[in-house]
């Protein structure tokens, strides 16, 4: 299937206007072109047809691969996890879209939350991943696809990953500043990279900054889940989760070790969890 973003000018309209005007006068140094004084829609027509005439780089990238089993079994919990009749975001393209808050209502409750197995798995996911970064909420989708965006309360970075069986998909971020400030790339700052970094997070978790432009592929096959960790409160210290594509199949004797050591860690959090949910 070929992999299709949506229209251009959406992915565009969620900048500033100054984020506009910034990199029309950058893509229209050293020509005639006056557009970056224009207006809004001016700017969004200038710049739809500059990255027309030369599009935007693809910087291919893969996110942490998750252990199988518990690939395996976020997958099984989502297929069969009760999706609130509304929306909580009902301005994106998403079949379903549940926020799980801080941990307080699980606590209080105990296994008797109704959502108690899929934070456990949740928190094993972001225990193996990064297991430094602390999030004030799980953004979980069924079926999210284009609905380019930015994050705006976002305080850090998030952790993404998607699951199911499907092709395509991947997660788009605009690698260009997008005019929000506390954005780690300076808030507008700096020369216009013009990229795109397409990230392969299906059975993987990879770090992203919301605060840019995103949105997701089109994607064929069945449903496609996707889990998003985020913090609105603190900056994050993640570190590097995505590597280029090109090297995601070459692992050194030393990652196998990491590994097989991550697997034998998760498989105890993984036996807690069932024996927690069993009482």
């Amino acid at each position: 299937m070929q992999q299709r973003d949506p229209p251009l000018i959406d992915t565009l309209k969620p900048l500033p206007t100054a984020e506009l005007r910034r990199r029309c006068a950058a893509l229209e140094e050293g020509t005639q072109a006056q557009s970056s004084s224009g207006t809004r829609q001016d700017l969004l027509g200038a710049l739809v047809a500059a990255y027309e005439r030369q599009p935007r780089a693809e910087r291919r990238c893969r996110g942490k691969p998750l252990p199988p089993q518990l690939a395996a079994e976020l997958t099984a919990e989502l297929q069969q996890l009760q999706w609130p009749n509304k929306s909580a975001r009902p301005g994106l393209d998403s079949e379903r879209y549940l926020v799980l808050p801080n941990r307080r209502g699980v606590q209080a409750c105990g296994t008797r939350h109704p959502h108690f197995q899929l934070r456990q798995l949740c928190d094993a996911a972001v225990a193996f991943a990064s297991p430094v970064f602390e999030y004030t909420a799980i953004a979980v989708t069924k079926n999210f696809v284009g609905s380019p965006h930015i994050d705006a309360f976002d305080r850090s970075e998030q952790l993404a990953t998607s699951l199911g069986d499907v092709s395509g998909g991947e997660l788009c971020v605009d690698e260009d500043p997008s005019g929000i400030d506390g954005s780690s790339s300076g808030g507008g700052g700096g020369e216009p990279r013009h990229s795109v970094a397409v990230v392969e997070t299906l059975n993987c978790v990879a770090s992203l900054d919301g605060r840019h432009v995103h949105w997701v592929r089109s994607f064929d096959g069945g449903d496609r889940f996707s889990i998003i960790w985020y913090n609105t409160e603190s900056e994050q210290q993640i570190g590097q989760l995505t590597e280029p594509s090109s090297k995601a199949s070459r692992r050194s004797p030393r990652d196998a070790r990491v590994l097989l050591l991550s697997l034998f860690s998760l498989a105890v959090v993984c036996c807690v969890v069932r024996r927690r949910a069993r009482s």
